[in-house]
């Protein structure tokens, strides 16, 4: 924790080295993409809600489709009745499922062995 852009310095390498195919590929996206949005801005902007908002979209954007993270993680009650949220949850979870299918369609669940 906190060591953020070491995280992001040693991501971008192994994407340039192409070391991240397929799945991995994805999720490195996914972990670039949160770990891009600075966390100390997210945290001021809860207090600013269509701040806070607009920064939840570019990272969901970005590829951080974690829905269950926006509707349960409790640092962003504050942000739950703003105008927004609840479209970007709902946005976050439909790519979730299309990921989830695209998973299951390509033989996902027989790579690691169990069903997804």
């Amino acid at each position: 924790m906190g060591r953020n852009e070491e995280a992001l310095c040693r991501l971008r390498q192994r994407q340039e080295t192409g070391s991240g195919r397929g799945l991995l590929a994805i999720l490195m996206h996914s972990l670039q993409a949160y770990l891009e949005t600075d966390a100390s801005l997210c945290m001021r902007a809860l207090c600013e809600r269509e701040q806070a908002i607009a920064i939840l979209g570019k990272v969901i954007d970005g590829g951080f489709l974690c829905a269950s993270s926006l509707v349960r993680d409790p640092w962003l009650d504050p942000l739950r009745g703003a105008p927004g949220f609840r479209e970007l949850s709902q946005r976050a979870e439909d790519r979730r499922q299309v990921a989830q299918a695209a998973f299951l369609q390509a033989g996902g669940e027989q790579m690691i062995g169990r069903a997804a």
